[in-house]
């Protein structure tokens, strides 16, 4: 059964706390808070392969690949906590260097489905229609 991490129980006041962060300070007391029952559960290697990783997957002009990741928690903790992910490392970066900046390759992905790609195209995952999120990739290991 999928490990659920005790932010999602409170939700809410996670998704708040994350709206009031501003700068490196504030991310790491953010992450201080709210991620100190890390680490979590990781999957089975044979858990993983039933993922299938690898596989594509086409939608919303894209072509996505399956990237399962190791930590076994439920499809909307890992969603919510990529998505504060997605927040607290465009805080890292100068605006230049920012995900989404011109000339910044980024990556979209659905945590949730487990899915990724470096393709232009909709902005939902074709898989469960959440918003993909929007990570800085590094252009050297594409």
């Amino acid at each position: 059964m999928p490990f659920e991490p005790a932010f999602m129980q409170r939700l809410a006041e996670f998704k708040a706390a994350l709206a009031r962060v501003r700068g490196v300070e504030g991310w790491q007391a953010f992450k201080r808070e709210w991620f100190h029952d890390q680490p979590w559960p990781r999957r089975s290697p044979q858990a993983l392969q039933a993922r299938r990783p690898g596989e594509t997957v086409r939608g919303g002009g894209r072509t996505f690949r399956r990237a399962p990741l190791p930590d076994d928690l439920t499809a909307e903790a890992r969603y919510q906590y990529f998505s504060a992910l997605q927040a607290g490392f465009a805080l890292l970066f100068p605006p230049e260097d920012a995900p989404g900046a011109p000339g910044v390759p980024v990556r979209v992905q659905c945590p949730a489905c487990e899915l990724w790609s470096d393709d232009e195209g909709g902005p939902s995952c074709p898989e469960c229609g959440r918003p993909l999120l929007r990570l800085r990739r590094d252009a050297a290991r594409t």
